[in-house]
C-alpha cells in the first residue's frame, strides 16, 4: 500500500505542480511540502482533507 508521502508526490507531478507551487496553494513554505514527500514530518489531519479537496 502506497504512503502519503508518495501518494502527494504522485498527484502533484500529476498535476505538473512544483513542490513550491503547491506550497504557495496551501500557504505553507516549500520545505513544508518537502518534508512531507519525504516522511520526515505528515500533515494533520486538517491538512489531510484540505489536500484531498485539492486533489
Amino acid at each position: 500500500m502506497a504512503k502519503f508521502k508518495e501518494i502527494l508526490a504522485e498527484l502533484r507531478k500529476d498535476r505538473g505542480l512544483s513542490q513550491k507551487e503547491l506550497a504557495n496553494a496551501f500557504h505553507v513554505s516549500g520545505s513544508t511540502i518537502s518534508s512531507y514527500e519525504t516522511g520526515v514530518h505528515s500533515p494533520d489531519i486538517d491538512q489531510i482533507i484540505q489536500f484531498a479537496d485539492f486533489f
